[in-house]
């Protein structure tokens, strides 16, 4: 996982404002961070450049509410950095979901379990997010890339609650 901020203050704030303040320079900032660290970790061997940037999708509805989804305008700077594709479409949230954040560990897991679909993965794709905190929206959609043939499916994030 490829996470370089932690989840707290002032980070946790700069998410929000993306996500709910429609900041979008704060898009560039973020996937600016992540780039950074992806390209620290493929220098030391740790991490290989994937195939393709699959951001985590909203469902239809959710995203006509909000107007964008902020995983795919973080992805966005990510592809151009480091010159991977970005497939936007690569898989869809098939189910509407109850906002994360306000539910337990286990709600999280059974909120978003089977909530996407991919009709046909890479083999070696990067989910990408702004924040992970539970791991299950990023463990949902990996499944379900990996039913869709992907063989190694890595996750980058902004940041990583601890």
């Amino acid at each position: 996982m490829v996470a370089p901020l932690a989840y707290d203050y002032p980070v946790d704030r700069l998410l929000l404002g993306l996500k709910f303040g429609r900041r979008m320079h704060l898009a560039r900032a973020l996937g600016q961070a992540i780039a950074e660290g992806v390209r620290s970790q493929v220098e030391r061997g740790v991490l290989e450049v994937p195939e393709a940037l699959a951001p985590v999708p909203l469902h239809p509805r959710r995203l006509a509410k909000r107007g964008f989804n902020q995983a795919e305008e973080i992805a966005r700077l990510i592809a151009r950095e480091i010159g991977v594709p970005m497939l936007p479409d690569l898989c869809r949230r098939v189910r509407h979901t109850r906002m994360q954040s306000r539910l337990s560990d286990e709600e999280r897991r059974l909120n978003v379990a089977g909530a996407f679909a991919c009709a046909q993965s890479p083999l070696r794709p990067a989910i990408v997010d702004d924040v992970v905190t539970t791991g299950a929206t990023a463990d949902a959609m990996a499944a379900a890339l990996i039913a869709a043939g992907a063989e190694h499916v890595q996750v980058w994030a902004a940041a990583r609650a601890a």
